[in-house]
Formats: C-alpha cells, sequence, structure tokens
C-alpha cells in the first residue's frame, strides 16, 4: 500500500525514496501493483482520503474510458511521476 503524506486539495504527497513527491490532477503517474503489473496514465481524479484514496486515470495510449485503482493494491512506494 502507499503510504500517503499529506492530502491537500486536487493533489496528494507520497514518500517515494525518502523524499515527499507532490502528484496533482492532471500529472502522468506509475505505479505497481501487489501483482507485479505496472499502470501508467494521466492523473484525472483524486477520491477519498489517506488508506481510502482512489485515484481515476486514463491509461497511457488509450482515450477512451478510464480507470480507477485503490492505494490498498499498489506496491509500496511505486507511485510516482512518469518523466
Amino acid at each position: 500500500m502507499i503510504c500517503v503524506v499529506r492530502n491537500p486539495y486536487r493533489s496528494i504527497v507520497v514518500e517515494h525514496d525518502g523524499d515527499g513527491v507532490v502528484i496533482s490532477e492532471g500529472n502522468s503517474i506509475k505505479f505497481n501493483l501487489e501483482s507485479g503489473k505496472q499502470i501508467k496514465g494521466i492523473l484525472t481524479k483524486l477520491c477519498g482520503k489517506g488508506e481510502k484514496l482512489k485515484i481515476q486515470l486514463r491509461p497511457e495510449g488509450k482515450d477512451e474510458h478510464e480507470q480507477i485503482w485503490s492505494v490498498a493494491v499498489m506496491e509500496e512506494g511505486s507511485l510516482t511521476l512518469d518523466r
């Protein structure tokens, strides 16, 4: 599970390699699921706070649908900006 340090309006701060990374709506992000699969896309919406946070994103290369992922299914420390 991802450690969300702060959850200000329309963005979150997550711990990555000991640093705080600000991730905001509209950013390109990537993360790994507990199963090992990597997900990449553009963050469109954040719903909830803390352990109940859900991330809505438009997957890379797909414009016709969006996906919603809970931080509970993400590998710890894997959520970061995709540069």
